[in-house]
């Protein structure tokens, strides 16, 4: 198993590799960036984009939920007697 270290533990964790995990990070706070900004507009104009920031933040709570599930699990598994990525020296 791949040896893991203070730059690289979170990617073993999460099983990906630096462009995957860039991308969904990146993706989601592009997300939540253009999030805020309706919601700003919102705050202007009360009657635009009545419902499209809540439904925006659901989705992205629920898709954050579903990677933590699996990472923690992975991590837990890991902890469990699994520790081939623990350096060994």
């Amino acid at each position: 198993m791949k040896k893991t270290n203070f730059f690289n533990r979170h990617l073993v964790d999460t099983g990906e590799n630096y462009f995957e995990h860039f991308l969904f990070a990146f993706t989601t706070a592009m997300w939540i960036i253009i999030t805020g900004v309706i919601l700003i507009i919102h705050a202007f104009f009360p009657f635009l984009f009545r419902v499209t920031a809540s439904s925006s933040i659901k989705k992205v709570s629920e898709v954050m939920q579903k990677r933590r599930d699996v990472l923690m699990k992975r991590i837990e598994d890991r902890t469990q007697g699994n520790l081939d990525d623990e350096d060994d020296e």
